[in-house]
This record gives structure tokens, C-alpha cells and sequence, in this order.
């Protein structure tokens, strides 16, 4: 969107570009899939998601490296002294632990093991703190290619209705 105002007949220059979104709903119906192809890059986090990093951290962030199809990803990273948490929208559903998750992923590097923490978040206001995780899915070293990832919700005991990644 671009915006201009007029006074007394004249008019001024156009604003620079201005991103506009509608409120997020809450999911009505499952599967969910989000190839991140709708987002604006420019806007850094993936819309109508929810993001908690700690220290100086930008991550998750929405990148066009490494992707598996299109030209978008969602690039996730952590170190000893910060955290990254990507949380999916709020999911309409009696019973998260019935549910199943598919992802795919590869590490941005070959030379280390990487890792993706998969669980359920119940309170936005409080993450880390309302994190359970369920599974953890190790990608070897050397792995170069994007490998497909099915997590089983079965484990986790709660009423949270957030699917969320992390790292170690």
C-alpha cells in the first residue's frame, strides 16, 4: 500500500511502501501447511506466527537460503547463550496430542550435528517457560539435502493448541 495526503489541492509524494495485514484468525481446520511463499521477506519474522528469542538473537527469521520448494524458509537458530522458539498459530483442535507434524529441514551447515526440539506451547505470554517438549529430531552432519520429519504429538499431555521449534 502506498499513501499520499492532500492539503488545499496539492498533494504529496507517495509514502514509501506500507505493509498492511488483517488480524490472524485461529485455525478452523487441519492439515495446516505453511510454505512461507505468501510472506513478505522484508517483514523478517513470518507473519501470523509467533517468534521468542532471548539476548540479541533475530531468529527465527524468514530467509531465501536453504529453502526446500519455492523460494522461502523459515531459519531457526540458537546458541549456548540465546534461544529461538518459531510457534505456529493458534491450532483448532480438541486434542493436540492426536495431532502429527511434517516438516523439512536441513542444517545450514555440514560440518556439525543439528537438532530441531518439536513440542506444544500452552501460554505465548510465557515462553520458554509453558514449552513441553515432545520429540527431537537429529540431522547428521554431512546431510546437505532436506530430509522429511513426522512428529507424533501422542506423548504430550496438556491443553496447549501451539505446535512450536526450537534448536539446542
Amino acid at each position: 500500500l502506498y499513501a499520499r495526503s492532500t492539503c488545499d489541492g496539492e498533494y504529496t509524494d507517495w509514502s514509501n511502501v506500507l505493509v498492511v495485514r488483517t488480524a490472524c484468525l485461529e485455525l478452523r481446520s487441519l492439515p495446516f501447511v505453511d510454505g512461507f511463499e505468501d510472506q513478505i521477506a522484508s517483514a523478517g519474522q513470518p507473519s501470523c506466527w509467533n517468534v521468542y528469542y532471548s539476548a540479541s538473537a533475530e531468529y527465527p527469521k524468514l530467509s531465501s537460503s536453504y529453502y526446500h520448494t519455492g523460494k522461502r524458509t523459515v531459519y531457526i537458530y540458537a546458541s549456548s547463550s540465546a534461544a529461538s522458539y518459531l510457534v505456529t498459530p493458534e491450532l483448532d483442535v480438541k486434542n493436540i496430542s492426536k495431532t502429527l507434524v511434517s516438516f523439512y529441514m536441513r542444517p545450514s551447515a555440514t560440518n556439525v550435528d543439528k537438532a530441531i526440539i518439536v513440542g506444544v506451547v500452552s501460554n505465548l505470554n510465557d515462553i520458554p517457560g509453558s514449552f513441553v517438549a515432545v520429540d527431537t529430531i537429529i540431522v547428521n552432519q554431512g546431510t546437505a539435502t532436506h530430509e522429511l520429519q513426522v512428529v507424533s504429538l501422542e506423548s504430550y499431555e496438556g491443553t496447549g493448541k501451539y505446535v512450536a521449534f526450537t534448536t539446542d
